[in-house]
């Protein structure tokens, strides 16, 4: 299907979708534009580094079964086994 037959179908369908329906579309479609208020310059470089860490062996993951084992452990011991 070319982009214009797209379009088209997507234009045939949006005047009869209902108001939940079109905010997601319109959700989806922004997505991108925020992108930089997600992904900061910051961020990235922080994530980069976690993976040179990782990949390099300097830092050991867990899986997460591990983690949430760990988070259990923790709450548990936090308050109490009946939470």
């Amino acid at each position: 299907m070319s982009a214009a037959q797209m379009r088209k179908k997507i234009l045939e369908k949006i005047d009869i979708l209902d108001e939940q329906k079109l905010h997601q579309i319109l959700d989806l479609i922004n997505e991108g534009d925020n992108e930089e208020s997600y992904w900061s310059p910051e961020f990235i470089k922080e994530l980069d580094k976690r993976r040179e860490e990782m990949l390099s062996g300097k830092v050991k993951g867990i899986s997460a079964e591990e983690l949430t084992k760990r988070v259990r452990e923790k709450i548990i011991q936090k308050h109490g086994k009946n939470s």
